[in-house]
């Protein structure tokens, strides 16, 4: 969820312990639940990183890529999700509660809504959101507060990343 130069709002620039934070949340956050998932979807772009530790940290191998995108900068535009890379088998065996859907945010809840809306028995986490009652079965690492734009350290340079 990159500023792109257009910013509008004020910037929360999450650092790496920031995510690792949040990840090591989301997991206590699950077995405390007693929750233990056994496949990982990751929405790209921004949820790659964060399924990579989550699934790390878990041993989770089952590993899918789903491509979702609805902001082009601060922007929303309309959402896209390509479905195309799930065959019908990968449909049936991804709809069930050991999935857990991973998102670097759940900011509008549109994304995640879509996706659940096929695989509805699976679980949701990301690292932040400003709106902690949009989906049920969810996982947060960290709370924002809505009026921010929040810059994870995997978008910004290099050479700015500590």
């Amino acid at each position: 969820m990159s500023s792109g130069g257009n910013i509008d709002k004020p910037i929360l620039r999450l650092s790496w312990g920031n995510i690792t934070g949040a990840v090591e949340a989301i997991i206590d956050q699950m077995l405390e639940a007693n929750y233990r998932p056994k496949k990982i979807v990751c929405v790209a772009n921004g949820g790659y990183i964060p399924a990579a530790m989550i699934a790390y940290r878990l041993n989770i191998t089952d590993f899918r890529v789903l491509k979702a995108k609805s902001y082009h900068g601060q922007e929303q535009k309309d959402l896209e999700i390509d479905w195309s890379a799930f065959t019908v088998k990968d449909m049936l065996d991804l709809n069930d509660s050991y999935t857990l859907i991973v998102d670097d945010i759940i900011d509008t809840g549109a994304t995640i809504k879509a996706i659940t809306e096929r695989l509805v028995f699976a679980r949701v986490s990301a690292i932040v959101t400003p709106n902690p009652e949009v989906i049920p079965n969810q996982y947060i690492g960290i709370r924002s507060n809505p009026k921010h734009w929040i810059e994870f350290p995997w978008e910004m340079p290099l050479s700015t990343v500590g």
